[in-house]
């Protein structure tokens, strides 16, 4: 694969107290960054969000660089020293060839022999030369542990599912899983697809992620009553507070009861479309589009009287 541009990016919050010790730790992870091979400067490489959150982008001439600073000793020795000053770690995102946006990661936790961390390291680097190859690579990002914690963590991402199921599922993948088995005691799984973090949860260990046709469908179906409803209860009593005031009440009491009290019924009803047992099938997809579109028309049958 030709070298392409990378980009890392991540997200970390900041304990109370703590700010000026971070702001130190930040200067001193950006000049450590800064002098790396393959380092490209970036406009607001580093900015505040809302509720004390940071947001570091890091860009890089060549995947393989970016690679290397992520799995370096000087990075982790920097995530060590900044374990005080954090809450929860940092949760990152990784693109190659274009900045991070929409496609489907696949984190996988691993846990290493003692001993074995530069054979992995090696095997790591021959894994990411092979599945480069396949189509709809986007990137890998491999994360040594930090203070309190015994996995290593591998970011891979794929620009859609499919493509990202060819490379797990591959005959060269299986035969360099075989090279790992002598070094991991244990590893495990997780992806992030669902363009509704939150709503939609994590899939059972034997299903995929569904759809976001699907998902997108159930919100809607959870969404639109909620709407009707503010339009009638609510809106009447906001029409006298400042344009933004009333809007942002709006939105929240609307997220609020979609997250914890209409999703959550969805999901519940819907399971079997969502997660199919024996997998995806034109019947049961047909079924539940059928049943979506059938409450569709009665929601708007019974709140038309509004």
């Amino acid at each position: 694969m030709q070298n392409k541009t990378a980009y890392f990016e991540g997200v970390l919050r900041v304990r109370t107290g703590k700010e000026a010790e971070f702001e130190r730790w930040r200067e001193k992870y950006h000049q450590a960054v800064s002098s790396f091979e393959g380092y490209i400067p970036v406009p607001e490489e580093s900015r505040k969000l809302a509720d004390s959150r940071w947001i570091s982008r890091l860009k890089f001439g060549d995947a393989e660089l970016l690679q290397r600073w992520l799995s370096s000793k000087t990075r982790t020795q920097l995530l060590n020293e900044a374990e005080p000053l954090i809450v929860g770690g940092v949760v990152s995102r990784l693109s190659v060839g274009e900045d991070p946006g929409v496609g489907v990661t696949e984190i996988i936790f691993s846990k290493v022999r003692p001993g074995s961390e530069t054979a992995f390291r090696d095997w790591q680097a021959e894994i990411n030369r092979c599945q480069s190859q396949f189509p709809g690579y986007l990137g890998a990002a491999l994360q040594p542990p930090v203070a309190g914690q015994e996995h290593w963590t591998t970011l891979l991402r794929f620009d859609r599912a499919e493509n990202l199921e060819t490379w797990l599922a591959s005959e060269a993948r299986k035969r360099l899983l075989q090279k790992e088995r002598g070094l991991v005691e244990s590893r495990r799984q997780h992806r992030l697809s669902s363009a509704f973090p939150g709503w939609i949860p994590t899939p059972p260990s034997n299903h995929e992620s569904p759809p976001e046709w699907k998902t997108l469908l159930l919100v809607l179906l959870g969404l639109f009553p909620i709407v009707m409803l503010q339009f009638r209860f609510l809106n009447p009593y906001l029409v006298n507070l400042p344009l933004a005031v009333g809007t942002f009440i709006s939105c929240l009491s609307g997220a609020t009861l979609i997250a914890y009290v209409t999703m959550p019924i969805c999901l519940r009803v819907f399971a079997w479309w969502l997660y199919p047992q024996g997998g995806s099938s034109i019947r049961t997809s047909l079924l539940g589009s059928l049943a979506v579109a059938c409450l569709y028309a009665l929601e708007i049958a019974l709140l038309s009287v509004y």
